[in-house]
């Protein structure tokens, strides 16, 4: 393939040059229009030999037709290929052209799902993709300084990535992010090369995640709670009337905290002592026996009016208005206060066993810190990534020079959130107020700080060297945490493990004994109730007399109900 010298009708060669190339696997062949000058250089036997030099004027006549050569080869492939990306897209509807990684954010939005994912969910799919190409642009600018004089590397689009740049960039997130997290962004890229490439190659993110032993091990699972610790949260909540009746429901029931908002009394038999619901997560349908404290509850709230007319279909109202409220954005914006406020009261619950949460530092009254060297000392000192050190640097000085959070937020490209939450991180670190007036201190639980509270419910991430990973801590204890205390207790109480499936509306067994991890409180516990009685666990108090436990079962019934209770007594002795 190349230049070539085409004979006539006659078998003399023409006097102008050709040029063939092969496309797609078809031979095409076209006329250069180019003179052939000079002696044509053969053989003995009159053919032609163009690996032979000729003489000079046919040498000049070999360049112009090489030039020649190669503006037609560019201009039949250029065609050929912007003929495939029309008939592709004809057939198709979709472009064939390679996706620039600045327009991946947008196009990854407005591929066709069988689902609707939240804002909150594409605004992380978005920063994903932002953080890709920057580290991108970065990669290729240290790769061509570091050889330079190798071919330019470039990336600007998905076509482009090569599996070196996969890798690197699965290193660098690994050391920055929760093994989840790495796992879900690795997946996010992993899909969006799949679909949008059209080169061909492979994919270069596919088989770098590789499920073994220590990465199993940075899952942070939440931790069941042991029986005095539920009793200690249901006394700790007692005087809350928002939460208390959820932790109880949550505790008693081992239903997901989204199940617990939107339960509904067409769900309940009172008369029956169970509940019959549907789960909305895996759709299974659960039938949970009412246990005491779930049954006062239940009936207590059923004096209570949903609007102040009629009673509301939902045992929970108020939990289910702020649960399922959707801004225009459709962003659930009120569920964080659900989720968040358990956690003082789990946090005043387990606070005496927790030895790894992290002290806060109480802030100090100063409001006009005017030492910024010092309190970028300070935040350089702190315990934060790098990443998180630079944006609260960044932010600590925009608000040192007056500026608002929205100013501040628009100027960072983040939130006026996360601008007040990095502010607290400052107060925290530094131990001094840089915002008169806030009042995080003064609002306290048990003798302890909400911050405290909460931050005895987490833990730092750690790998298997024991070194910090990720940018924010595990939360150890939340919600979920009742709903795998059920399950604990459920077993440990011989519930056969089938059983337990069905109650708390798993697809299988194997995720119920997923769901079965004691810790060392619960084995205490367990094997101290089992050695009541014995000389090592004497019991506090003799048994008391048939008549007092009697009395103890009949306080607080009616007439009619010590009547009954009495007439059942006496008809099975």
């Amino acid at each position: 393939m190349g230049l070539r010298i085409v004979n006539g009708r006659d078998g003399k060669p023409r006097g102008t040059w050709y040029g063939r190339i092969s496309v797609k696997g078809s031979i095409r062949e076209t006329n250069l229009n180019v003179p052939i000058a000079g002696t044509i250089p053969m053989d003995e036997a009159g053919n032609v030999l163009l690996s032979k030099t000729g003489d000079e004027a046919f040498e000049r006549s070999r360049t112009a037709a090489q030039k020649a050569f190669d503006a037609w080869r560019k201009a039949a492939k250029t065609d050929l290929a912007e003929l495939e990306r029309k008939a592709y897209k004809a057939r198709t509807g979709v472009s064939l052209d390679a996706m620039p990684l600045s327009r991946l954010a947008a196009a990854w939005r407005g591929i066709t799902r069988t689902y609707t994912p939240t804002e909150h969910k594409l605004k992380l799919y978005d920063a994903t993709f932002a953080r890709f190409r920057t580290f991108a642009h970065k990669f290729c600018t240290e790769w061509n300084t570091a050889h330079p004089n190798k071919k330019t590397t470039r990336c600007d689009t998905i076509n482009d990535v090569t599996p070196e740049m996969a890798k690197a960039w699965f290193d660098e997130i690994c050391a920055e992010y929760a093994w989840e997290t790495v796992k879900n962004q690795m997946s996010l890229l992993s899909g969006a090369f799949s679909r949008f490439s059209t080169n061909g190659r492979p994919n270069p993110f596919k088989g770098i995640i590789k499920r073994n032993r220590e990465n199993a091990t940075r899952r942070v699972k939440r931790q069941p709670l042991t029986p005095e610790q539920i009793t200690r949260v249901f006394k700790a909540s007692r005087n809350d009337d928002f939460f208390h009746p959820l932790i109880v429901t949550a505790a008693c029931t081992g239903m997901r905290i989204g199940d617990v908002c939107n339960l509904k009394w067409a769900d309940i038999d009172l008369r029956g002592g169970f509940i019959d619901c549907v789960t909305a997560k895996a759709g299974e349908r659960v039938v949970i026996p009412i246990f005491a404290p779930l049954r006062k509850v239940l009936e207590e709230r059923a004096a209570i009016p949903g609007d102040g007319t009629e009673p509301s279909p939902f045992v929970f109202p108020d939990a289910a208005r702020r649960y399922n409220y959707k801004t225009e954005k459709g962003v659930y914006s009120l569920q964080g206060y659900i989720f968040n406020g358990v956690k003082p009261f789990i946090g005043m619950a387990i606070d005496d066993g927790v030895t790894d949460a992290t002290p806060v530092a109480k802030i100090e009254d100063k409001s006009d810190p005017t030492d910024l060297e010092a309190m970028i000392a300070a935040i350089n000192a702190a315990p934060f990534t790098v990443a998180k050190t630079e944006r609260i640097v960044a932010t600590y000085k925009l608000f040192a020079d007056g500026k608002s959070y929205s100013e501040i937020a628009a100027e960072l490209k983040t939130s006026k959130g996360q601008v007040s939450a990095d502010l607290h991180e400052i107060e925290l670190a530094t131990g001094i107020r840089i915002r008169p007036g806030r009042t995080q201190n003064r609002f306290t639980r048990g003798g302890k700080t909400i911050e405290e509270l909460v931050r005895a419910t987490r833990r730092e991430r750690k790998n298997a060297e024991g070194a910090r990973v990720g940018k924010r801590s595990a939360c150890v204890y939340g919600w979920h945490s009742f709903r795998t205390a059920f399950v604990v207790m459920a077993v440990d109480a011989g519930v056969p493990v089938a059983k337990i499936q069905q109650i708390v509306g798993h697809a299988d067994t194997k995720m119920t004994l997923d769901y079965y991890r004691p810790t060392k409180a619960h084995e205490a516990e367990r094997v101290r109730a089992q050695m009541s009685g014995t000389v090592l666990e004497p019991q506090a108090t003799a048994p008391a007399p048939v008549a007092q436990s009697i009395d103890a079962l009949i306080e607080g019934m009616s007439k009619a109900q010590k009547r009954a209770f009495m007439n059942k007594l006496i008809a099975s002795m």
